[in-house]
């Protein structure tokens, strides 16, 4: 493996995906740096730039080196279920009333915008606590550190967790306009805690090809989804904050590229995972993150509380 400088997986300040995937990013960029674990980004990069596709029924197998479409084709019913979730539907279609026009006049079916809001309000806030347990663990981790090169690396890392918080909550205070004391005493989620405890303990107790694994869902499905709402009619609203804050970041180009860089990955790490033995434990903690994913989304279809 070359040794390199680079970062793998980066989004410019202005294209933020879920806190999850910010978290995702900076884990796989810790891999790739770290000559003991994984390919090096030149490694990955010398791999040919495909663009993004994901198996669906129909189509051939995937490639024998593409683990992110052997997990999909593997695992369809979890990855379709995060796909078809509710609370995506409703951001898709649902966007803010005309003036003079009453939410009765709306067509028939579709959730209010408040509805929407609220959820999105709420789905949001469980993300930025997800996002201070990831900073506890790695905090935790941090402390239990004897060697000083790790010590940096850690301390480095969490400089970066704290970044990726202060991104979230900023978008709960200023975007969506709750305030500060209302989401510190937001409780997370049981379903937030066990996301967030699941990519510890993969990072903690497993080696370092499941503990990435667990982070495909939280990243790839977010780009799969956004596309295809931008590809479909009706065109959603605009003038929502979930269309500004949410469809655009996560159908971006930049994201387009880091999920092209993600899928490589697994490619140039062929070597550390192709093996039939291990495709049922990836599987499991794939479905086990799809599952996740899908309790997340419901945080904004059936939010505990208005915001």
């Amino acid at each position: 493996m070359s040794s390199t400088s680079q970062t793998l997986l980066s989004l410019s300040p202005i294209t933020i995906p879920s806190g999850r995937a910010l978290a995702a990013i900076q884990l796989f960029n810790a891999v790739a740096a770290d000559p003991t674990t994984g390919p090096s980004v030149d490694d990955v990069k010398s791999f040919e730039r495909q663009g993004v596709k994901y198996w669906q029924p129909g189509d051939p197998n995937p490639d024998k080196y593409d683990l992110v479409n052997i997990l999909i084709k593997n695992n369809y019913d979890a990855w379709k279920k995060i796909l078809d979730n509710q609370f995506c539907k409703s951001m898709a279609s649902t966007g803010i009333p005309e003036f003079g026009i009453p939410e009765h006049g709306m067509p028939e079916g579709l959730p209010t915008y408040d509805k929407v809001l609220e959820g999105f309000k709420y789905y949001t806030v469980q993300d930025y606590k997800y996002c201070v347990q990831l900073l506890r663990y790695d905090a935790e981790r941090m402390s239990k550190t004897k060697e000083e090169k790790r010590l940096l690396e850690m301390a480095d890392r969490i400089s970066g967790d704290l970044s990726y918080v202060q991104i979230v909550k900023q978008t709960c205070t200023d975007t969506l306009g709750i305030k500060e004391d209302v989401v510190n005493a937001v409780n997370p989620e049981a379903a937030s805690t066990k996301y967030s405890e699941l990519e510890f303990e993969a990072a903690e107790t497993q080696d370092w090809i499941i503990s990435l694994v667990a982070l495909i869902p939280c990243f790839q499905v977010y780009y799969k989804i956004a596309t295809d709402i931008l590809s479909t009619k009706p065109f959603p609203d605009p003038r929502t904050p979930w269309y500004n804050h949410w469809i655009l970041p996560n159908s971006d180009a930049e994201v387009k590229e880091a999920c092209i860089d993600q899928i490589n990955f697994f490619k140039a790490a062929q070597i550390d995972w192709e093996n039939d033995k291990r495709l049922p434990d990836l599987g499991k903690i794939f479905t086990d993150a799809c599952n996740h994913e899908v309790e997340f989304f419901g945080f904004g279809e059936n939010p505990r509380q208005n915001l």
